[in-house]
Order: C-alpha cells, then structure tokens, then sequence
C-alpha cells in the first residue's frame, strides 16, 4: 500500500472516533436535561408536601414563638389535638414568614437548611388569597356607603354571586360601637354597594367584610380614614404593643358559619401588659377565624390587631422565579380563609 492509503485510512478513522463522540454526547444531553427536570420536580414536590402537610418541630413553634435557632423541622400544617387536616396551615406559622413580623421572621437561610436544600436550590413561596376585593369608601350624605369589587385570582375575572357580610366598628364616646350586619351579594359585574342606614358617622372606623363564594372565603378589614393603627399578632401576643396605650377590652371579631353561610359576630377579650417593657396580651388563644381585634388606642383613636397571610417568602429578594425554574400550586386554608399556595423552585448550583 502507498502511504497515501495509510494517511487516508488514519483520517477515516479519526473522523469515525468524532462523529462518534459528538452522536454520545448528542444523545446523553437530552437524557441530562430530563433528568435534572426529573430532579427538580421530586424536591418541588417534596419541598411543597414539607411545608403544607408536616407541623414542623416543635409542633407550636408558630404560637409559641420558638427561637428559630432550635427549630427541628420546618412545616406550616396546624395541628388540633393530635389530629391534622391536608392543606390547613397555622396561622401563626405563616406569619412568621413575614418580614414584617419583625425579630420572629423566619429567615430564609434556617429554612433553607431545615428543608434540605442548603445552597444547592433557590426557591419562592407565595400565598395568594383565591378572592380580590377592591373596596371604595362613598360617604353619601346622611349614610355610609361602601363600594365593594370581587375578582377571581386569576383573570380579573368578575365574581358574581358572592355573599357578602359587613359591618363598621367605630369609636364612639370612648368605646367600640358598631352597625347593624348588612348582608348582599354581588351583581353581574362582580360588585355591590353596602349601604348601612344607620351610619357610623364617627371617626374612626372600620368596615369589616367577609365573602363567601361557592366555599371559597376572604375577608378584610378597610378603614377609610388615618386615625387606625395596625398591628399584628402571634398567638396571645399583640406586636410592637409595648409603647402602646391599649384599652384593657378588646372586640374580637370571628366568621362562625350560620345556617350554611358565613357571617360577623365578636365577643370582648381582655387585655394586658407583664410590665412596662412588655408587649400586651390578650387573655386566651384567638379564634381560628378570627379577622381582627378592635380596641381604642390612647382613649382617643382606634387600634385594629388583624393576620394577613398573603405574603411572598423569597430566598433570593430580588427574585421570583428563575429560568427552568419548576412551579406547582396548593389550595389551602388558614382559619375559615381559602388561599393558594405557589412554590417556584430552581437549581442555583450544579
């Protein structure tokens, strides 16, 4: 053979070796790709089943205020007696994952660790109330209107049929008054306007509202002037209360369920401080559907103690989600509410 021949044989060779090596590496990447997809999707789901269906350890770590340095597991499931419902959450857990809940904020980095992902995972965690509530003070003369929209989640798609509950608290004389309770429901553009015939012409107030819609529950607190201060609360304790000159009564205002329809009643709760540099507590465990505790603030002004449980619980501030990120959804209950949980969960390190 000529040596032409060899060379021509080692180039055929060689050209058979890379168009080899390029079909593997062709075929495995997509095998790569499928599997960390795979990945991904079984820690979202087991990240979602952790914080929706396991109380955590301690069991009270919400209501308790447990030092997060001693926290065992993480979960947000409320637990009644020994027993526990799918996709019911502890109020008192959620809000701990609030940033505004102050030095009982979660952070982001203890329930990294506590779920397993270290720094290996970036993750967001949302909760969305599944009902949108637009509300309009109007103020007619000689009567106090409200204008109220409902939306679905999702759309801005009208809400029509709802069942609505109202009712305004208002400072009167020193002391918590309130209406009569109206009861409507929306029209075909998703809206209604609350009409209370004898008014709470006084300020301060606030219009309590609570909807009903084919199982699905909301509620919110609206006040349409500035002389109400919020606050929150974890358990018996009212934050950021300790300066505070808080009424020794408060109303605490609940959504028990009444011939197979939601509505406002309330009962007087007492309140009080250990010392000075304390912050108050009111005397036994809130309702689990409590909406809010209404008392009067320096003798003068209105304090309104409310949970709100939307929130979006980010390891990352700045960032919602990521690109292959992998997302699922929950329909959960906190108290009598209906929410939707959303879990963004992406690979941040290979």
């Amino acid at each position: 053979m000529e040596i032409y021949e060899y060379l021509l044989a080692a180039i055929i060779v060689v050209l058979m070796l890379v168009a080899a090596s390029t079909m593997v590496v062709t075929l495995t990447d997509p095998v790569r790709v499928a599997s960390q997809k795979e990945q991904l999707k079984f820690t979202g789901e087991k990240v979602m089943n952790q914080l929706l269906l396991d109380p955590g350890s301690p069991i009270d770590w919400g209501s308790e205020n447990v030092d997060p340095s001693l926290l065992k597991t993480f979960g947000l499931a409320k637990v009644n007696g020994t027993s526990r419902e799918a996709y019911t959450l502890d109020p008192d857990k959620v809000q701990r994952l609030d940033l505004n809940i102050g030095s009982s904020f979660i952070s982001r980095q203890i329930a990294s660790s506590l779920l397993n992902l270290e720094n290996a995972y970036g993750f967001t965690f949302e909760l969305n109330s599944t009902i949108n509530m637009e509300i309009e003070f109007l103020g007619f003369e000689g009567r106090e209107n409200y204008n109220v929209s409902l939306t679905s989640e999702y759309g801005q798609i009208p809400i029509i049929g709802a069942n609505v509950s109202a009712i305004v608290y208002y400072l009167d004389s020193g002391s918590i008054s309130k209406t009569s309770q109206v009861l409507n429901s929306t029209d075909l553009a998703g809206s209604l306007v609350i009409d209370f015939e004898t008014g709470a012409f006084s300020n301060p107030k606030v219009l309590v509202l609570v909807v009903d819609y084919l199982g699905l529950q909301s509620t919110k607190i609206f006040a349409p002037n500035s002389d109400v201060t919020f606050s929150q609360n974890l358990g018996r304790e009212i934050l950021n209360s300790r300066s505070l000159a808080i009424s020794d009564t408060l109303i605490e205002v609940f959504t028990p369920k009444l011939d197979g329809n939601y509505i406002i009643s309330d009962f007087e709760v007492n309140s009080s401080q250990i010392d000075s540099n304390s912050n108050y507590f009111i005397d036994y465990m809130p309702e689990e559907s409590m909406v809010g505790l209404i008392g009067v603030l320096d003798g003068n002004s209105m304090l309104v103690v409310f949970r709100d449980y939307e929130l979006s619980y980010r390891t990352t501030p700045e960032i919602r989600s990521a690109s292959l990120a992998y997302s699922l959804e929950r329909t959960v209950h906190i108290g009598t509410k209906t929410y939707t949980a959303t879990l963004y969960i992406w690979r941040s390190a290979y």
